[in-house]
C-alpha cells in the first residue's frame, strides 16, 4: 500500500481494511459491550435498561460500585515498572556504564511521552475495555520517539499469529471548525458540502487514523476519503502494540462486563424498595 498525497482520497484497500476490522469487532459484540460499560461508568443507567426507570426514579439512587472499583484498581495498576537495562555480561565497569546510559535514555523516552500521566488514564481503560493500544511515533522536533496511550473506544486492529499488530485504525468525531483550524489548507472541503454550502454550526465529522507497516494516514471518510495528513514511517512494521487483558480467548473482555447487570439489578431493587416503603407509609 502506497501513501497517497494529502488532499487526495484514501486508497480503496485502506478503507476496505478499516471496514473489515470494524465489522469483525461488531460481529463479536465488542463495540456494543464497550458502549454499555461506558454508559454504566457514566451513571447513565436508564440508557442501558430504559424499562426499569421512570420519571420518579430517572437514574440510580445507589453508589456506582463499578466505577469505584475501576478507579481503585486503575490506581494500583498505573505506576510504571522499574526500568533496568543490561549491557554485555554486566561484569565490568564499562558494561555497567552502558547499562546506566540505556536506563537514562529509556527514562527520558518515558518522561518525554508523559507516560506516567498517560497510564493513570490508560490503566482504567485497560481494565474497563480489556485491551489498550500503544502507538509509538517519531517526534522529529525533539528527535525522540513519543509513546501514545490510545483510547480503546473506536479502536480496531488485526493481529498476526505472533499476536503482533499488523493493522490499526482509530476513529473519532471532531468539531468541523476545530478540525478546519488545524488543517486550514482543507478548510473549504471540511466546512462545506459537495454543493459548496456550509454545514450547520456544531457539526462533527468522523476522522480515521490508519496505521500499518508502511504508513500513517489520517483521512475523512465523510468527505470522500479526503487525506488530511500522512507519512511513511519507514520502520517496516506496524508501530502499534495492543496490550490484551489475559483470558481464555483473544477477543478482549473488560473486567466489569459480567457485573454490569448486577449493578443495574442493585439499582432497580433499591428503587423498588424505596417505592414499597413509600406506599406502606402512605397507606
Amino acid at each position: 500500500m502506497t501513501l497517497p498525497m494529502t488532499g487526495l482520497n484514501a486508497p480503496k484497500d485502506m478503507t476496505a481494511a478499516v471496514k473489515r476490522m470494524r465489522q469483525n469487532a461488531m460481529k463479536r459484540g465488542r463495540d456494543a459491550a464497550m458502549a454499555r460499560v461506558l454508559l454504566v461508568r457514566r451513571g447513565e443507567f436508564a440508557l442501558v435498561w430504559p424499562d426499569k426507570f421512570n420519571d420518579e426514579f430517572p437514574t440510580a439512587i445507589v453508589a456506582n460500585f463499578v466505577d469505584q472499583a475501576a478507579r481503585d484498581m486503575a490506581a494500583s495498576l498505573s505506576p510504571l515498572p522499574s526500568l533496568r537495562c543490561s549491557a554485555g555480561r554486566m561484569t565490568t565497569d564499562a558494561d555497567k556504564r552502558r547499562a546506566e546510559r540505556k536506563n537514562r535514555i529509556g527514562y527520558d523516552y518515558w518522561l518525554h511521552s508523559r507516560l506516567q500521566t498517560q497510564m493513570k488514564y490508560g490503566a482504567d481503560q485497560y481494565l474497563t475495555y480489556g485491551f489498550l493500544p500503544f502507538w509509538v511515533e517519531a517526534d522529529y522536533e525533539a528527535k525522540l520517539p513519543r509513546i501514545h496511550v490510545e483510547d480503546p473506544v473506536g479502536a480496531y486492529y488485526e493481529l498476526n499469529r505472533d499476536l503482533e499488530c499488523v493493522r490499526y485504525a482509530r476513529e473519532w468525531y471532531q468539531d468541523i471548525y476545530e478540525l478546519a483550524a488545524q488543517f486550514p489548507e482543507y478548510a473549504n472541503r471540511i466546512l462545506n458540502n459537495q454543493y459548496g454550502r456550509p454545514y450547520e454550526s456544531g457539526s462533527k465529522v468522523k476522522v480515521i487514523r490508519y496505521i500499518d507497516d508502511k504508513t500513517v494516514t489520517m483521512y475523512l471518510p465523510e468527505r470522500e476519503g479526503l487525506v488530511i495528513a500522512g507519512y511513511q514511517h519507514g520502520l517496516g512494521f506496524c508501530p502499534v502494540h495492543i496490550a490484551l487483558r489475559p483470558g481464555v480467548e483473544l477477543d478482549p473482555r473488560g473486567q466489569f462486563d459480567d457485573v454490569l447487570w448486577v449493578q443495574l439489578a442493585h439499582t432497580v431493587m433499591a428503587a423498588l424498595t424505596l417505592e414499597a416503603g413509600h406506599k406502606a407509609v402512605q397507606a
